[in-house]
């Protein structure tokens, strides 16, 4: 990315932030050790407006890793982008908790938390119970870059125990604690902690109970603190590894492997050299899992391989594609997809119809083969393909989903005019796959529908589009939601004449008995909305307004066209709908109140501020519902209010948010406490509305409560020197990006 980057040279910062917005997160941070001191500060800028999961991920990672480091001052992110993040709607307390870390710590202030606090924490790790135990270790987890080296130190060995936990999710928390405070962690301990994952990895004794779980937590370990080990220590057992490599006993095996995957950037070119001679040596080993391991211990290098190396590495592989062993096949193909990057046009072009030639395998082999072909397109010459689209088509009617969707994919990266009758079946195909019951087929299937039809004749699509329209009589459902997709996709093909005639057959669906027909006609009407004149939008809105709102599945997708067609909706409309939803909040049928909440929620344009006021209490008692979905939409619900609602309103449903911190359910005290951090910093709240939390029982024990009173008093610190160090931010700069 550098590369093509660097052609722009001396750019304004405006621009260079467009041409990273452009570009995914995770190329962005592959990349960032090849952009200069300024662009990397831009760059970073534009992850940290982002609120995409893998963003909001790489935040926290790179918080945690300034926080390592003595001085802050020269990091790439400049404050006020920090403060965005803080002040962010969407911010995980975790993510608010570890920047206000940051912050404090570029401010020369230290966040004092209580012992007590840490101690709480510390005696809910022992609950039996696996989710409690989780929720402390998640709090620690958050609030680990505020406190002091000397009290990690006390919950070190807890959490070192927890490392081979038989949860998952608990090993997995125990080792981020770790990872993200290992400056903390005192050199005999991290040492322990080291040499007890090694011993487990070595010790065949060790590996007859729980073996697997244990190399892999072994081997996580050893990959987590690689950067704590010395040279000697991994040279050790790294060549302990590539003896192990024939062994026969498959956890040596697994153990050798993995410690390879673990060590590969540490291993030295003479390391490198030897496991090369090891797999040349048993490339015809008559022991085909020999075979399959110098496979996977190729895999483990290959990244390191020079020129020459890789030319004798692909020749062991491609040899392999016509083992009589379909496993020895298989490991070949997922080798071949390692090193794909590192081959050029000449080198691939010969192996093309080896991978082709696995298509016609087994299901394992053929997917694979589809995700090497769809990585190799981009850099061959195509009609060396020898004809793909003959190849692929017939797997458009395979019966494995992953093979139709992979095959679907691949379809338009081929940029090839099909000839009339392959164009026609791969249209066909297609349509046959838009009732798949993946989404992910679906949509592919759309897409390859919407680009083929591009190049095939007119005649064909007209047929096509009266086909549809017919199907619409058809009482067979999945004939039904075909049609609607079809005409959704082919909307421009369809004559201006036989416009209101198919909007009205579309109509006509919305009384189907079946949701799911119901719901695909409303999401036509959706594609549709702009070529529906005012009239017949009308008529539309007449007969969704008419549905039965409580049929919770359409629910979302009738909201939509409510909202697209607002302007058609006169207040009558509006105020029917909402008095029909607010007199459902009592209906006993939770379908009902379901959509109610749904309905109320949504329609936030058109709320009467008393009418709706007066329903809060109906609302409130949802919270507290059995069925997670519902008291999950109340709470939500009534956080909505709070921008709208007067102030008495306002109080009444602050004070219900902190008492939900008390509630036994575990999700809804969760919540509530990602609501009262964002309220916290966005002004609705202070700490003096949290000052009585820690007096009463049970909340002077509850996690969640230690967590918002902590970033009660890290926010309102930092605040506070912040104001006193530095002058106001420029006005533009403190303008909020996230919302």
């Amino acid at each position: 990315m550098s590369k093509e980057i660097g052609f722009f040279g001396e750019l304004p910062d405006n621009l260079w932030e467009e041409i990273y917005s452009h570009i995914t997160t995770k190329a962005l941070v592959q990349s960032s050790r090849q952009l200069n001191k300024r662009q990397l500060k831009l760059a970073t800028h534009v992850i940290f407006k982002r609120r995409d999961k893998e963003s909001l991920d790489y935040q926290l990672c790179l918080l945690h890793k300034w926080l390592q480091q003595n001085n802050l001052t020269n990091i790439p992110c400049e404050a006020f982008i920090l403060w965005q993040v803080i002040k962010c709607r969407t911010s995980p307390i975790a993510l608010r908790l570890a920047t206000l870390a940051v912050l404090n710590k570029l401010n020369r202030h230290q966040i004092v938390i209580d012992e007590s606090d840490i101690a709480t924490l510390r005696k809910n790790f022992g609950f039996a119970i696996f989710p409690e135990c989780e929720v402390a270790m998640e709090a620690l987890l958050a609030i680990s870059s505020l406190i002091t080296t000397k009290q990690f130190d006390s919950n070190t060995m807890l959490l070192a125990d927890k490392l081979y936990h038989s949860e998952p999710r608990i090993r997995f928390l125990a080792l981020t604690t770790l990872k993200v405070n290992s400056h903390k962690i005192p050199a005999p301990q991290l040492t322990f902690i080291l040499n007890r994952a090694v011993e487990f990895l070595e010790n065949k004794t060790s590996l007859t109970h729980n073996s697997s779980i244990r190399i892999e937590v072994s081997l996580q370990i050893l990959t987590a603190f690689v950067d704590k080990m010395n040279f000697e220590h991994i040279e050790t057992i790294v060549v302990k590894a590539i003896n192990k490599l024939v062994s026969i006993y498959p956890e040596e095996i697994q153990c050798a492997i993995g410690c390879l995957t673990c060590f590969s950037t540490q291993i030295s070119a003479q390391q490198i050299n030897l496991i090369l001679s090891t797999i040349k040596n048993n490339e015809a080993h008559q022991n085909t899992q020999i075979q399959q391991t110098m496979l996977k211990a190729l895999r483990c290098i290959a990244y390191r391989l020079d020129k020459q190396q890789l030319e004798s590495a692909t020749r062991i592989i491609t040899t392999k594609f016509n083992h009589k062993e379909d496993k020895v096949r298989q490991e070949a193909l997922l080798t071949f997809q390692t090193i794909l990057d590192k081959l050029d046009k000449e080198q691939l072009t010969p192996t093309l119809p080896h991978i082709i030639a696995q298509l016609s395998e087994n299901f394992t082999n053929c997917l694979i083969s589809l995700q090497i072909l769809k990585n190799c397109i981009p850099k061959i010459n195509l009609p060396s393909f020898h004809n793909p689209l003959e190849k692929i088509e017939p797997l458009l009617k395979h019966s494995n989903w992953q093979i139709i969707l992979a095959s679907l994919e691949i379809l338009p990266l081929l940029k090839l005019k099909p000839s009339e009758s392959q164009g026609m079946k791969i249209i066909y195909a297609s349509i046959a796959q838009l009732t798949n019951n993946d989404a992910n087929v679906r949509n592919a299937a759309q897409q390859t529908l919407a680009l083929f039809a591009d190049k095939v004749d007119r005649r064909f699509l007209r047929l096509l589009v009266s086909t549809a329209i017919a199907d619409l009589n058809k009482n067979k459902m999945k004939d039904l939601i075909a049609a609607l997709q079809v005409l959704t996709i082919l909307i421009k093909h369809i004559d201006e004449k036989r416009l209101d005639t198919v909007v009205r057959q579309i109509t006509l669906q919305l009384n189907h008995p079946h949701y799911l027909v119901v719901q695909f006609a409303l999401e036509t009407f959706l594609s549709f909305s702009d070529k529906i004149h005012e009239n017949l939008r009308v008529e539309v809105n007449q007969a969704i307004t008419k549905l039965d709102p409580y049929r919770f599945p359409i629910l979302p997708s009738t909201l939509k066209v409510l909202q697209k067609f607002g302007s058609t909706m006169n207040h009558t409309q509006i105020q029917s709908l909402l008095n029909t939803a607010i007199s459902q909040l009592k209906n006993t049928e939770k379908r009902a109140y379901k959509a109610a909440l749904q309905i109320i929620s949504s329609l936030a344009n058109w709320r009467n501020r008393d009418q709706l006021g007066a329903i809060i209490p109906d609302i409130m008692a949802k919270v507290e519902h059995q069925d997670f979905q519902v008291s999950h939409l109340a709470l939500k619900t009534l956080i909505g209010f709070i921008n709208w609602a007067d102030m008495d309103t306002q109080k009444n449903i602050i004070q219900f948010v902190i008492r939900s911190l008390k509630t036994s359910k575990l999700e809804i005290r969760g919540l509530a406490l990602e609501e009262l951090s964002f309220l916290l910093v966005s002004g609705k709240i202070n700490s003096s509305h949290l000052s009585n939390l820690r007096n009463e029982q049970p909340y002077n024990t509850s996690c969640e409560v230690i967590l918002i009173t902590i970033l009660a008093k890290a926010y309102e610190n930092c605040l506070d020197t912040t104001n006193k160090a530095q002058p106001p931010l420029p006005e533009n700069r403190n303008k909020r990006i996230c919302t």
